[in-house]
């Protein structure tokens, strides 16, 4: 008995997973269904007989193969067969054409039915056709070998290959059909058939015991066979005992059974598909379920809702069984084709269920858009707002916000006009740093609002040879700081920040192949307020954060007379004065000329060249006196006094390949190996007293060279930093970044990144690697960390044919914590799957193990084609629409042309 339930409730929920999602491909070589069941023989004549209307009925696959055998022929077979008639002389008299008074009787004209046919035999008020049978009433189109038309009921009966069409885009081959030219119903026995073009020109293609024509647009078939396959045996079939289909909207089954290569797979009390000329439904989308070890079991029913041609709402409500239960909104809308925009929340009330524990719910709220404007303005937003951090970190499903310990939120509008580019930006950064010792968490928020720039690119002046460019910005900024929830440091709601930096740039004559490009600009910016250097910033190690720390007490084992109960309002950094900050830039770049040599290969096919090139960069900034007093909030404030010489080498490899004399292209050379070892030295290695030793310092200049942080301390000497960078084939890249310590005699930090891609083989792999520095004293590097981690993907296979797979993972090798890591493995995708012309199926599994989260996802998803993708991951669902849809929609443009 439960394994019944259990089959129900499967069947259940596949069933309302039918969402149209996605388009399909209509083969270009088999035009749209247009002839099905015309018989006609070379001269264009219609066959009758007895031996024809005796002649046994076909079975059930090759009537299968023959309607589409027939229904790939098109409409222009009709014109041509029309035009065969009318040359050979058998004209119907039709229309006031010429009628022979034998068949005067044949052809009758009652009222808009026209009927055509090769006899007739008038029995009072029936009249019966027969031979190439073809009758027209308005809109509806009757083809068969013989006809019984009753003048006082209005009905026509017709029998052998009867061929119903009204209007445009569907069509219905039967043995006998019966139609109500009043009612426009009627029924049909032993009937093959398709409905009208979706939206992406395929089919729905049926089969049926019997079929009513119970409306002007719709149809019931009982026993019947639907796909939107084109071939002999469909790759997908649905098998019902009762089908409902309205044209240009669905078509409802019962009792279907999903055969796959007529293999029945899995069976559907009721099912719903989707044959609109729209792409979208609104209903429920397929249910999700998933298991934590801190969620328990996760239950998400999610429901679409179609608003209007370019827009749509969903709706999900989520259950985790041991905490509470969540519910999720996103909104979405296309303005035009270019442009996009989404919003939407996730809200859980924590701890409804399960066990008692710290209520770690919240909400989020996402905006994400692109808008293109008039005059060439573009507008975005990047929106992203969590309540706290445990929320995200405890029920975001995407690995990367649970890690990110940063959050940004920002609007823009960009332009850029001849050399002008103008910025608006308003942004607000969150970053939280969690102690790893259990002490205290920090979290830092930088706000813009607003900000605007306006620069300008090289411009000549006038015929000399020097070039103009400025750089400009206003802004509103303002800096917090907190420690475990205690405000620490806050700058006002808005510092006012003013920043202009012209610059001249020269070009000099070459003076024996060496080039000198010298460089001069000089930049003002004002702070509406400043920092006092006077005052210490918060230090856990000098203050206290609450009076109840054991540090304060003086009766206490842990008394100590130096620490203080920290007070904002007495050690409050920020001031009201505002400062000017002027500094002079003057840099030099000088190119000594390259040496190469070249090497050519016997066969002549191809040549290596080896080129040496050397750089020297002169940098000199001068003015910045207060450094020290200069509020932070990004890059523009972070510049300091420098007098420093950079000097690299780069040495190049060029392939050239001689292309065939016959496509009369020259050779051109390929980059395959580049190797840039460069290093800084400083002639002032305290920065002009900006320089702190003892504490991270990353500051402009010093940051140019790595991204890794090497300034704790005084040095004349930077790491040498070696950028290697290999392509030899267009199918393989590799890529190695570190920085040498001459000093320690050590590696800082290593970055090896590699992949090949040949069209059904993809392989990338990546390792970073950064290294804790410590001394002889004990002391550690500020800056500095331990970092192995190693990411892998590997796919096989071509997602739009046959079988594909792939698998992504990533590992962390640092111990963190005070205990080893079991599970080196961070996070894990996995998937399988199989595309064929008109279905696919996929498989996924998924992982993940932050260390206090431990997550495993199963996902299904299908592709029918002409109904849509659907499943149960959502990301891997899009993925197989776009495959589909890239296909689909040229091929069915194509039949519409056809």
């Amino acid at each position: 008995m439960s394994l019944f339930k259990s089959s129900f409730v499967l069947a259940l929920l596949f069933t309302l997973s039918f969402q149209e999602l996605s388009p399909f491909l209509v083969n270009a070589q088999n035009p749209a269904p247009a002839n099905v069941g015309a018989r006609v023989d070379q001269g264009g004549k219609a066959q009758t007989g007895d031996s024809e209307k005796n002649a046994p009925q076909p079975s059930l696959q090759s009537t299968w193969q023959w309607f589409l055998q027939q229904a790939a022929k098109g409409d222009h077979q009709q014109a041509q067969e029309q035009q065969q008639r009318e040359r050979s002389g058998e004209q119907r008299g039709r229309r006031g054409r010429r009628r022979p008074p034998e068949q005067t009787e044949a052809e009758q004209l009652l009222g808009d039915l026209i009927i055509d046919a090769d006899e007739a035999l008038v029995q009072g008020n029936i009249i019966i056709y027969e031979g190439y049978v073809d009758a027209r009433y308005g809109e509806l189109h009757v083809q068969a070998d013989r006809a019984i038309y009753n003048k006082t009921t209005d009905d026509l009966t017709v029998e052998g290959n009867v061929i119903f069409d009204q209007g445009l885009g569907h069509r219905i081959a039967a043995r006998r059909a019966e139609v109500s030219l009043d009612t426009r119903k009627g029924v049909f026995f032993d009937v093959t058939g398709f409905t009208n073009q979706t939206q992406d020109g395929a089919y729905l293609y049926f089969k049926a015991e019997r079929a009513e024509k119970t409306g002007p647009d719709s149809y019931t078939l009982y026993n019947a066979e639907v796909t939107s396959c084109e071939q002999a045996i469909p790759q997908w079939s649905f098998k019902t005992s009762r089908t409902v289909i309205k044209l240009d909207d669905r078509a409802w089954l019962r009792n279907a059974m999903l055969k796959i290569k007529g293999i029945p797979a899995i069976m559907l009390p009721w099912a719903s598909l989707s044959i609109d000329r729209r792409e979208r439904k609104s209903g429920f989308l397929f249910p999700t379920t998933g298991s934590s070890n801190q969620k328990g079991r996760t239950i998400s029913i999610p429901y679409y809702q179609v608003l209007g041609r370019s827009a749509d709402l969903t709706v999900r409500t989520e259950i985790f069984t041991r905490r509470g239960i969540g519910e999720a909104i996103e909104f979405r809308a296309r303005s035009d084709e270019q442009s996009a925009f989404s919003l939407g929340g996730f809200f859980v009330q924590d701890r409804l269920f399960g066990e008692p524990g710290p209520d770690q719910g919240g909400s989020s709220f996402f905006v994400e858009g692109l808008q293109y404007l008039p005059h060439g303005f573009v507008a975005g937003a990047d929106v992203s707002i969590t309540s706290n951090l445990a929320f995200r970190q405890v029920f975001s499903e995407d690995f990367n916000e649970i890690t990110n310990p940063e959050e940004r939120s920002s609007l823009y509008v960009n332009n850029n006009f001849k050399n002008y580019i103008f910025n608006f930006l308003a942004q607000s950064r969150d970053a939280t740093l969690l102690a790893t010792d259990g002490e205290f968490n920090s979290s830092i928020n930088i706000r813009q609002l607003p900000s605007f720039e306006f620069n300008s690119l090289n411009r000549q002046i006038k015929d000399l040879p020097v070039y103009f460019s400025f750089n400009t910005a206003v802004d509103g900024v303002r800096r917090k700081e907190s420690v475990d929830e205690k405000v620490t440091f806050i700058t006002p709601s808005v510092v006012q920040r003013f920043d202009l930096q012209p610059k001249l740039t020269f070009r000099l004559p070459a003076l024996d192949d060496w080039t000198f490009t010298p460089s001069v600009s000089f930049r003002d910016t004002f702070y509406s307020n400043s920092i006092d250097p006077t005052v210490r910033p918060f230090n856990p190690r000098f203050f206290a954060l609450t009076p109840d720390d054991p540090r304060l007490d003086p009766n206490g084992p842990l008394f100590d007379p130096n620490i203080k109960l920290f007070d904002l309002n007495r050690f409050s950094r920020i001031t009201s004065q505002s400062i000017f900050r002027n500094y002079f830039e003057f840099a030099l770049d000088i190119r000594p000329p390259a040496v190469g040599r070249a090497f050519e290969f016997g066969d002549g096919a191809s040549s290596i060249k080896h080129v040496i090139e050397p750089m020297i960069t002169y940098r000199l900034i001068r003015g910045i006196d207060n450094f020290a007093r200069i509020p932070r909030f990004d890059e523009r404030d972070v510049v300091a006094n420098t007098n420093e010489i950079e000097y690299a080498l780069v040495n190049r490899l060029f392939q050239t390949r001689r292309k065939k004399k016959e496509t009369g292209q020259s050779p051109q050379p390929h980059e395959i190996l580049s190797v840039k070892i460069s290093q800084k030295y400083f002639f002032d290695p305290t920065f002009g007293g900006a320089l702190v030793a003892g504490q991270r310092n990353q500051f402009y200049p010093i940051n140019t060279l790595s991204g890794f942080t090497f300034g704790s301390f005084p040095r004349r000497f930077s790491p040498i930093n070696l950028n290697l960078r290999l392509r030899p084939l267009s199918s393989f890249y590799g890529d190695f970044r570190s920085d040498y310590d001459q000093r320690v005699g050590k590696f800082r930090n290593v970055i090896v990144s590699a992949g090949f891609s040949k069209r059904w083989l993809s392989i990338a792999q990546s390792w970073f690697y950064s290294r804790r520095i410590e001394f002889m004293n004990g002391l550690v590097e500020p800056g500095t960390f331990p970092g192995n981690q190693y990411i892998t993907s590997f796919s096989i296979g071509d997602i739009q044919k046959g079988l594909y797979g792939g698998t992504s993972l990533y590992f962390d090798f640092v111990d963190r914590g005070p205990g080893a890591r079991r599970n080196r493995l961070l996070t894990s995708s996995n998937y399988i799957g199989y595309s064929g012309k008109c279905c696919g199926a996929e498989i996924a599994f998924q992982t993940i193990n932050t260390g206090l989260r431990t997550e495993t996802r199963f996902a299904v998803s299908f592709t029918l084609a002409g109904i849509g993708s659907f499943g149960t991951d959502k990301q891997r669902v899009k993925a197989r629409q776009r495959t589909f849809t890239v296909e689909g929609r040229g091929a069915g443009r194509r039949g519409l042309r056809q």
